[in-house]
Formats: C-alpha cells, sequence, structure tokens
C-alpha cells in the first residue's frame, strides 16, 4: 500500500471523526437546553390565560409540572363600549392553588369609580378583553415558597405570557 493513499485514508478518517465529535457536541448541547427547560418547568409556574367565547368565562391555565399557589391578579382596567365608552375595574379573586396542567375559572367583580357594579355574572365582558389594551399582572408562588411575577399580553390575536419573573420579597 502506498505511503500516501495511506496518508490521505487517514486524514479523511479524522475528518470523519472531527465531523461526527461537531455534530455531537450540537447534539449534547441542544439536551442540554431540553434538560434545562424541563427542570425550570418543575420549579417555574407558567400561567397562561384563556377565554371561552362560546360560555363567556375566563380562565388561568397552569402550564407547567408545578403547583402556582396564592395566585393573585392586579386590578385589571377595561373601557366597554355599548354605544358609549365606560371605563370599569374587575377586580379579580385571587386564587388559592392551581395544579400542574389545571385550569380554574376566574371570578371577579365589575368596579365603576369604586362601586360594585356586577350584576349577575359579568360574562359578557370577556368579548370585551382583547378591544383593550390588555396587560395583567399576576403574583404568585410555588411549593417552594419562591415568589414569581407574570404578565400576560394580547398581541397578534392570542394572550401572550410576556414575561414571568422570580423575585425575592413579597409584594
Amino acid at each position: 500500500m502506498d505511503t500516501e493513499l495511506l496518508f490521505y485514508l487517514i486524514l479523511g478518517a479524522a475528518g470523519m471523526l472531527v465531523a461526527v465529535v461537531f455534530v455531537l457536541l450540537a447534539k449534547i448541547r441542544t439536551l442540554k437546553k431540553l434538560l434545562a427547560e424541563e427542570k425550570r418547568k418543575r420549579t417555574f409556574p407558567l400561567l397562561t390565560f384563556e377565554v371561552d367565547r362560546e360560555n363567556l368565562k375566563a380562565y388561568l391555565k397552569n402550564e407547567s409540572y408545578c403547583y402556582a399557589k396564592d395566585v393573585k391578579i392586579d386590578d385589571l382596567p377595561i373601557t366597554v363600549d355599548y354605544g358609549f365608552k365606560k371605563e370599569l375595574i374587575l377586580k379579580f379573586e385571587p386564587l388559592v392553588l392551581l395544579r400542574p396542567n389545571g385550569r380554574m375559572e376566574l371570578e371577579y367583580k365589575v368596579f365603576d369609580n369604586n362601586f360594585d357594579v356586577t350584576a349577575g355574572s359579568p360574562g359578557s365582558l370577556v368579548l370585551q378583553f382583547h378591544d383593550n389594551p390588555f396587560k395583567m399582572r399576576l403574583h404568585y408562588k410555588n411549593l417552594e415558597e419562591e415568589h414569581f411575577e407574570s404578565t400576560i399580553v394580547w398581541d397578534i390575536n392570542q394572550y401572550v405570557v410576556k414575561d414571568v419573573n422570580p423575585f425575592d420579597a413579597p409584594r
């Protein structure tokens, strides 16, 4: 066997080995990212908002693998238009516990200048959520008592979790 041919065979094998190493490193990096995401889901509650337009109900859903507890929603200003525009404030009842992949209906009262104007079921207001500059702020904890706050906004015909941030001190 010619030494030059042997040199090129060894060089080709080394090149293939380097290529395999790079592919494996890329795969390892991808798997590390997936593992970090799965770990985050186990300790980092991700709450989403959805509206059932047919039944006129609003829900919070836990899209993570860990419990969310003591969920509090900031007051939500909303402008309704029934031929005239009216500024209202929605005050939500806190949720004690939201299990992983669970969904709970949001209960709320409607206020007009600090007067409770909730009449029966205020469900029809959910139809007007996306017509407003919707920005829902949530505060909650996981079972390890770590505090989180989150913002949900209306963006491109859907409700989107804009951010989820852990913080040290309760607010």
